[in-house]
């Protein structure tokens, strides 16, 4: 991913942003009973990466956000938002 898409995706946050997605991605994934397994093979990528999804070491490609947020079946910004460290996000896991 070319550094200009990764901060349009990230919102010019870097790292922060994707360890928020990552954990957003972690928590709604286990909300809806999905192991990361599972997760991976409906998207259609390797286990690993989406381990490093979660982790926060790396982003989605921005063609792959859609896809996460459809199986998710949640939005992008409410995705980030769950990932967001508790005393920013006091609302429950949709």
């Amino acid at each position: 991913m070319m550094r200009k898409e990764m901060e349009e995706v990230e919102g010019g946050h870097g790292r922060a942003c994707g360890v928020r997605l990552g954990r957003g991605i972690a928590i709604v994934r286990t909300s809806h009973g999905m192991t990361r397994k599972d997760l991976a093979e409906r998207l259609g990528v390797p286990y690993h990466r989406l381990n490093h999804w979660e982790r926060g070491d790396c982003q989605p490609p921005i063609r792959m956000l859609a896809a996460l947020t459809q199986v998710l079946e949640i939005t992008f910004e409410d995705l980030i938002a769950v990932g967001e460290p508790q005393s920013q996000n006091p609302s429950p896991v949709p």
